[in-house]
């Protein structure tokens, strides 16, 4: 069954078994320590998507401290090296389109190394790869293309489902998971931050609905038990899609008394990020206003608008209109990235699913084997072809949107 109607019949499903379902233990967060409870005792392990805190002012200074100390701000010639940051969106099984790509940039050899790489859902797994780099190719091409529905969930029955909190019983997703977050992933990691670099992967908060953004890097630079279960349970948490994956429990703290904040699939809020929504990139308020600056954007998905025949059925209807919200949901947040890469004179560099994909014979069910190997494959040609990256976003009258940005900018 296609993952929109997946969607559709767990609403259905939930208005039959309200009320029913068991949940396990656990202390909710009171509205008044929302903004007081810190992961781990740790305020700076995360930020809220929705505020500017301290994330543009003390982190981006700390950021190039560590890389100047690591000897990778400058060029041979004393120059600033560009900064490159690469974001990855969701879309389930289509990141194996992100995954193509990224394979076929490594063989080019003119893959960089990215100073900033962020990711959603899919793109959260996609996320950890590629801020590892190149050597971790082989990794993230098995998961993409050896990888079947069949190795990441199974379906429950009526009443084992009724009385859980998932449609989908994901041991398997959960155990491949955690066994590939390994110590040596986690210190590899851990070095990559020590140079200056960041990983950033969203989660939505349910309780407060709101994305939470969270420093992988500072989170396997902790280097403890509690650290790297975090770290696996963040993942966990970016691709879970409600409902239908389990939610997932995330310990917090205040004054030595624990609770737990319910974290899901960072795209019910945001298909694809960069930054907290409020923060302001124009070059005055950047260090180094000067340095070249390059974005990089995945999106795992179809941006332009599509032909499909749909039957008048309740399931097709429904399950098309859901496709729909999804596209333009992460039109929108494609949008966003693009002024901000303009107020900040940010090279743009975008990637979708074109509609020159050949999807005829393949299955539409969710994590086809077949299906993710040849969208891997086509991402792979799509960047060989040279044809790959886009400046400008397709279908959106781009001379529109800067006046509009001109006119939102403080005076």
């Amino acid at each position: 069954m296609p993952l929109n109607q997946q969607l559709l019949f767990l609403l259905l499903s939930l208005l039959l078994i309200s009320g029913c379902s068991t949940k396990p233990e656990y202390t909710p967060v009171p509205e008044h320590l929302i903004n007081k409870v810190e992961p781990l005792g740790i305020p700076e392990i995360r930020a809220w998507g929705d505020v500017n805190d301290y994330v543009i002012g003390t982190y981006g200074e700390t950021m190039l401290a560590r890389q100047e100390a690591a000897g990778l701000l400058l060029n041979e010639d004393g120059y600033l090296k560009p900064a490159n940051m690469l974001t990855l969106s969701g879309g389930g099984e289509n990141g194996a389109f992100g995954a193509g790509i990224l394979k076929a940039w490594s063989d080019s050899g003119a893959r960089p190394d990215f100073s900033v790489v962020t990711g959603i859902s899919t793109g959260a797994i996609i996320s950890v790869f590629a801020f590892l780099g190149s050597d971790y190719d082989d990794q993230l091409t098995s998961f993409y293309t050896s990888t079947d529905a069949k190795d990441l969930y199974v379906k429950k029955s009526f009443l084992s489902a009724i009385t859980s909190l998932s449609l989908f019983d994901t041991t398997q997703f959960e155990s491949k998971v955690r066994d590939t977050i390994n110590p040596e992933l986690l210190a590899k990691t851990a070095e990559m931050y020590g140079q200056g670099r960041a990983l950033l992967i969203g989660t939505t908060n349910l309780d407060v609905q709101r994305m939470a953004i969270w420093d992988m890097g500072y989170i396997a630079s902790l280097g403890t038990p509690d650290s790297e279960k975090l770290f696996e349970d963040i993942v966990l948490a970016s691709a879970s899609i409600p409902g239908m994956f389990p939610a997932v429990l995330v310990n917090v703290e205040y004054e030595g008394e624990r609770y737990q904040e319910i974290h899901v699939d960072g795209g019910v809020v945001r298909q694809i990020f960069l930054l907290p929504d409020e923060i302001s990139i124009t070059p005055a308020l950047l260090p180094n206003p000067d340095r070249e600056r390059n974005l990089f954007v995945i999106r795992n998905g179809e941006f332009k608008a599509s032909y499909k025949q749909t039957e008048l059925k309740l399931l097709s209807i429904t399950g098309r209109s859901i496709s729909t919200l999804l596209k333009y949901q992460g039109r929108s947040d494609v949008m966003r990235l693009y002024n901000k890469a303009r107020e900040a004179n940010m090279g743009f560099n975008m990637a979708y699913i074109d509609d020159d994909f050949e999807r005829e014979g393949l299955s539409s069910d969710s994590f086809d084997k077949e299906y993710m190997q040849a969208l891997f494959d086509y991402g792979y040609a799509k960047f060989q072809s040279g044809d790959l990256w886009k400046a400008n976003l397709p279908g959106v009258d781009s001379k529109k949107l800067k006046l509009l940005k001109a006119a939102e900018l403080p005076k």
